[in-house]
């Protein structure tokens, strides 16, 4: 599970610049939020999405894992074995699979839109 440092914005969390719709209100500023994705619900591409630095590949049979950073925070991603990785790629997130966390309790997910 990749687990990233958000800051939220009515019902949008911001990471790295990037807006996503969540299926909710937050009503507690207070906590400390973060996205949760797991690496088989980001997709890479050449030009759509945020900027990944990648820091290494690790073939693992039927995937390539690919870790990388998305200003400063560490990412992976599941790629299906023969799929071109582009060399400098972006990367995009299903909405509809993103979770969000406070504090380290699951508050809500995205809207998917």
């Amino acid at each position: 599970m990749n687990v990233l440092p958000c800051q939220i914005d009515g019902s949008e969390a911001v990471f790295a610049g990037k807006k996503f719709s969540l299926n909710t209100v937050v009503d507690n500023p207070a906590a400390r939020f973060e996205l949760g994705i797991r690496p088989e619900h980001i997709t890479l591409s050449q030009s759509e999405g945020m900027p990944l630095t990648v820091t290494a590949l690790e073939d693992v049979g039927r995937h390539v894992i690919v870790r990388g950073e998305i200003a400063g925070t560490a990412l992976c991603a599941l790629v299906k074995d023969g799929v071109a990785i582009p060399e400098n790629p972006c990367v995009s997130f299903d909405s509809v699979r993103i979770n969000l966390y406070a504090d380290d309790y699951r508050v809500g997910s995205g809207r998917g839109d």
